[in-house]
């Protein structure tokens, strides 16, 4: 059970469409159901200076899930991707969503990833893979 950050699903896990992700999901937000899942995801960052990483956090409960990797960007001059991956269970349904956070502001208008410009393809920057264990 997947579900990629356009929205394209296996196995039915999700519900999608409309630009949506997750089940009654928004482009931001996805709920995921009582399970041990495993969790992979990326997010860019470019020009942005200071300490980064990713966060999955979970917002029914306003709680980090899961911590990603720290990376640092000395001179704002740099691409970097910051991975999160991790296993966690959860005892019933929550609604979730990656979060960035650094400690520099990104600089406008590629701070959180540039986009390719490749004609009638949409840009994707943050990528996330969900599998349910359990």
């Amino acid at each position: 059970n997947s579900i990629d950050s356009t929205g394209t699903t296996t196995c039915g896990l999700f519900g999608t469409g409309s630009g949506t992700t997750g089940t009654d999901g928004t482009n931001t937000v996805f709920t995921l159901p009582a399970g041990t899942y495993y969790l992979q995801t990326g997010a860019p960052a470019y020009s942005s200076t200071g300490q980064q990483k990713i966060l999955l956090k979970n917002v029914t409960d306003s709680a980090v899930t899961l911590n990603g990797q720290s990376m640092y960007s000395p001179n704002g001059s740099c691409y970097i991707v910051c991975n999160l991956v991790g296993i966690f269970t959860i005892s019933s349904s929550k609604v979730f969503r990656i979060e960035h956070n650094m400690t520099g502001a990104p600089v406008s208008p590629n701070g959180l990833g540039v986009a390719a410009n490749v004609s009638g393809a949409t840009e994707v920057y943050t990528t996330i893979m969900i599998k349910q264990l359990y």
